[in-house]
C-alpha cells in the first residue's frame, strides 16, 4: 500500500489579504507555503491576479509584497510550488477602490504578536503627483515609524495593553488621511529557541511555552539542522521568517516552517561572505537589513 502522506499537497496560507477585502492600492500580500511530506521543502510561490497574470514571484515559502492594481473586483490566486512536484492554490478574491485614503492590512483583529506586524497603503487617484508619506501613531504624539512612500510594511514593539494606533498619510496635493483602529499588544506566549551547535556544525531547536523550554522530540534527541562548518551566531528576522547563521564558509540561510519551527535551507544559501572571521549577525527592527561584523 502506497503511503498517501507522501504525495500529500503542500498548504498555503494568506495573512493579507483577507478574503472578500475592500481595500486601496496597492494591496498587500503575505502568504506562506508549507509541504511536510516534501523533505526537500517549497521551491517557489507566485500571486496571480487573474488567470494565467503572473504578479509577483519568490523562490521560496514566504511572499510579501505590494501589488499596484486599478479600481475593480479581482478573483486573485496565490500558488506554490514544493521540490517534489507538489502544487497548491488559494483563491482570494478582494475588490479594489479607487476613493482617497489610508487601507490597513495588518494587523488583523485579534492580540498581536510583539514586534506587531504593520502594512498599510494609501491614495489619492485624483493628485497626479501622488503620496509623500505614510506614518504609524502608537499614541498622541509618539510616532515609531514614518516612510516617505505610499506603503509601509514594518514591525512595531508593542507593551502589553489596548492602543489606539492611527495610519496618517500625506498626499502632494495638500491633503492628509487618517485611518484609526483599536489593537491589543504583548501577545504571543509560544514560539522556538534555536540554538547553535558549533562543535558539530548544527543549529538545534526547542519549543517555547509561556516562557518554558520543551523538547519537541520528548526524550528524544531535538530537532536539528546542518549549519556547517565554524557555525557561530544566528539570528530571527522580526516576522519569525527567515534565520541567518555566520560559518566560517559563508551565511547560511534558513526559511522557517510557520507550521512546526523546522529549518529549510533558503535558495541561494549559503551566501557568499564579504571578509573573514565573521564573529556577530544582526537584523534591523523592520527585518530590511542584515548586518556582519568580522574579525577582519
Amino acid at each position: 500500500m502506497r503511503d498517501a502522506l507522501a504525495f500529500a499537497a503542500p498548504t498555503v496560507t494568506i495573512l493579507s489579504p483577507k478574503s472578500a477585502s475592500d481595500s486601496g492600492s496597492p494591496v498587500f500580500y503575505e502568504a506562506c507555503a508549507t509541504s511536510p511530506a516534501c523533505a526537500s521543502g517549497i521551491s517557489a510561490m507566485r500571486i496571480y491576479t487573474a488567470s494565467g497574470v503572473n504578479a509577483y514571484t519568490v523562490n521560496g515559502a514566504h511572499i510579501e509584497t505590494f501589488i499596484t492594481l486599478a479600481a475593480g473586483s479581482y478573483s486573485t490566486v496565490v500558488q506554490a510550488w514544493d521540490n517534489c512536484g507538489g502544487v497548491a492554490k488559494t483563491p482570494v478574491n478582494i475588490t479594489v477602490k479607487n476613493t482617497a485614503g489610508v487601507s490597513v492590512f495588518l494587523p488583523t483583529s485579534g492580540v498581536a504578536n510583539t514586534p506587531a506586524h504593520l502594512a498599510a497603503s494609501a491614495q489619492n487617484p485624483e493628485c497626479s503627483a501622488g503620496m509623500n508619506a505614510i506614518r504609524i501613531y502608537t499614541a498622541n504624539g509618539t510616532s515609531p515609524y514614518t516612510v516617505l512612500s505610499n506603503h509601509l510594511n514594518t514591525f512595531v514593539n508593542l507593551a502589553p495593553g489596548t492602543y489606539t494606533l492611527t495610519v496618517q498619510a500625506w498626499d502632494n496635493c495638500g491633503h492628509v488621511y487618517k485611518s484609526q483602529f483599536t489593537q491589543s499588544g504583548g501577545g504571543g506566549t509560544g514560539g522556538y529557541l534555536y540554538a547553535v551547535n558549533n562543535g558539530q556544525g548544527k543549529v538545534v531547536q526547542l519549543d517555547i511555552a509561556n516562557g518554558v523550554l520543551t523538547n519537541p522530540n520528548g526524550s528524544g534527541n531535538p530537532p536539528s539542522y546542518a549549519a556547517g562548518s565554524g557555525a557561530n551566531e544566528i539570528a530571527v528576522d522580526p516576522g519569525s521568517s527567515f534565520a541567518y547563521l555566520t560559518t566560517s564558509n559563508g551565511i547560511v540561510g534558513y526559511q522557517i516552517d510557520q507550521s512546526n519551527g523546522a529549518l529549510m535551507p533558503m535558495p541561494g544559501s549559503p551566501f557568499a561572505l564579504k571578509g573573514t572571521q565573521p564573529n556577530d549577525i544582526s537584523i534591523d527592527p523592520n527585518g530590511n537589513f542584515l548586518f556582519v561584523a568580522y574579525y577582519s
